[in-house]
């Protein structure tokens, strides 16, 4: 569940500079455009130990020509600068924070706290060639998604 956590604090955090969604699980999209990226990872060797990566285009005002038309930063989004500090020192604040009263399975209210910031529409080609439509989280963090032929898919994180 740490991918979803991190993102509804990263969402909560970045809100307050740009109107911000989270696509499912674990990014922050702009606008459609992706701003921020999410990717944890467990220790095995140690209990209760999780890395999470957290990519954040902040000051960013040029993306290689691959992956421009997609990619946004939070300078590019508002025509302003940022301090890089003071953004990382809050999203650590926050996450330390959740975590200490994060509960699994999900509790409703996350869920639905997740849900009302949730970008509607997720490519995945290995299940359609048309977007799906984002429904609900589910507790295990599972989401439901709708079919463009209006079926109901449910589908986990990778990994």
């Amino acid at each position: 569940m740490a991918p979803l956590v991190t993102a509804l604090v990263l969402y909560r955090v970045v809100k307050r500079y740009a109107d911000v969604r989270i696509k499912w699980p674990n990014d922050l999209l702009f606008h459609g455009k992706k701003l921020a990226g999410i990717l944890c990872e467990s220790i095995p060797e140690a209990d209760n130990l999780i890395i999470a990566g957290i990519g954040l285009n902040i000051n960013s005002l040029e993306f290689p020509a691959e992956i421009s038309e997609k990619t946004q930063s939070l300078a590019l989004a508002t025509g302003q600068k940022y301090s890089v500090q003071r953004i990382w020192f809050e999203i650590f604040r926050e996450l330390t924070r959740a975590f200490r009263h994060a509960v699994f399975p999900l509790p409703a209210a996350f869920i639905a706290a997740y849900n009302a910031v949730a970008y509607r529409y997720v490519s995945r080609d290995e299940v359609s060639a048309l977007p799906l439509e984002f429904k609900t989280l589910l507790p295990d963090g599972r989401a439901v998604f709708a079919t463009a032929e209006g079926s109901e898919i449910i589908l986990e994180m990778a990994g």
